[in-house]
């Protein structure tokens, strides 16, 4: 438990930090709507806190800590910044599937046949599901 220290410290100051800024979220004056902009945010920040505060409160006896893979993460990490700053120009559906199919391979899937599917099926059942049914437009990129 002692090991666990300072990861509980950052994700608990990430977690502080993100709902601050979730904090500063404006609200449309006169909304009707009894759910705003801040909601889901919200929910994901104390979704962040209560997990922090369940690493900080396990009991782990007998395991042995298990080292970060420090290359793996900071990989996982460019990608994902990659990500989101190609979202905007190349599009939803072209940028999400790299993404994850590229994810899948970091995180140790040798099948590149499946990652690919899963990308694919992945970005196409979000850009579905936001653009289609919820009427949330995505950036169209490259296939716009």
């Amino acid at each position: 438990m002692k090991s666990d220290r300072p990861l509980v410290v950052v994700l608990v100051a990430l977690s502080a930090g993100y709902l601050a800024a979730v904090g500063l979220i404006s609200q449309p004056a006169g909304q009707y709507a009894a759910v705003g902009p801040r909601a889901f945010p919200l929910v994901v920040g104390l979704g962040l806190l209560v997990c922090s505060a369940a690493i900080a409160f396990q009991v782990r006896d007998d395991e042995q800590p298990v080292p970060v893979d420090w290359h793996r993460f900071l990989s996982c990490a460019l990608w994902f910044l990659a990500y989101l700053g190609l979202f905007e120009t190349v599009g939803h559906l072209v940028s999400t599937a790299v993404f994850i199919t590229c994810q899948a391979r970091l995180l140790g899937s040798t099948a590149w046949r499946r990652n690919v599917f899963c990308g694919v099926t992945v970005s196409v059942a979000i850009y579905a599901l936001l653009d289609r049914f919820l009427g949330l437009p995505l950036p169209p990129g490259w296939l716009g």
